[in-house]
């Protein structure tokens, strides 16, 4: 296993692999830019499935519409129970699906979970923001955000101004800049425990996790960069270190979120 990982404040001693990496500065650009209003406390709509062809039999019930911003609203599936929950934004270009075959894992745990499509590009923080605020109407009380690539960026965006602060934020090859949306000056402010995953053969977005990893204004982060070049999603099921990169994130969520 050729992975590396760096970090500070309670180790995962099961995941340290190979040798700590120097953070560098990045920009990382994916693909928007902009403006939007803040979400409204969100009222939701329910209904079958809104045609999202990867649920399975009691998770077409699950799936609903939200508000994320003034005028817009999304679609969200919400699996699980309890006050502890999760947040996935997936990448440009994707949707909810993304990420259903890792969350769905995450209520049998005791989890519940919140995957949902980004609806307005323009400030896909503000669509994270409303996905927790959805959590919590719902009663979860302490809340971790999980992003891919756009998303990753998105939810470290969040995590840094969002109150009552999450429980932590991971971003999975999430870049510095996307869409004009600009991770940098938000993690010198992020309080919260934070992992950042990348792949070495996946740049920028490599280059991005260091950078930003060691922009974090938290001194409790990690830094994961595998030796493959998955990107977003992909790190935690793509060759061998998928189920590494699984892991790394469950314990992540066990140690902040609670068991």
């Amino acid at each position: 296993m050729d992975a590396v990982v760096q970090g500070i404040g309670r180790p995962l001693a099961a995941l340290l692999i190979g040798a700590a990496l120097v953070a560098a500065g990045c920009t990382g650009d994916e693909r928007p830019t902009a403006a939007s209003a803040r979400p409204s406390s969100p009222p939701v709509t329910r209904s079958a499935a809104y045609g999202i062809t990867c649920l399975q039999g009691a998770e077409r019930a699950a799936a609903f519409r939200f508000r994320v911003g003034e005028g817009l609203n999304t679609v969200g599936v919400a699996l699980g129970q309890g006050r502890r929950g999760l947040v996935f934004g997936h990448q440009l270009g994707s949707n909810l699906c993304e990420w259903i075959p890792i969350a769905r894992s995450y209520p049998r745990l005791g989890y519940r979970v919140l995957a949902f499509d980004f609806r307005d590009y323009n400030r896909p923080d503000y669509d994270v923001a409303a996905a927790v605020a959805e959590l919590r109407r719902r009663g979860v009380t302490k809340v971790m955000l999980v992003g891919s690539s756009l998303g990753g960026t998105a939810v470290l965006v969040a995590a840094a101004r969002l109150r009552p602060p999450v429980a932590g934020v991971v971003s999975l090859s999430g870049g510095a800049v996307v869409l004009g949306l600009d991770a940098r000056p938000a993690v010198s402010r992020l309080r919260v425990p934070a992992l950042f995953m990348a792949a070495r053969g996946d740049e920028p977005f490599a280059s991005a996790a260091r950078g930003l990893y060691g922009a974090a204004g938290t001194h409790d982060k990690r830094l994961v960069v595998l030796s493959s070049a998955a990107h977003g999603t992909n790190l935690l099921t793509f060759g061998s270190e998928g189920a590494m990169a699984r892991k790394t994130l469950r314990r992540f969520v066990e140690v902040h979120l609670g068991q």
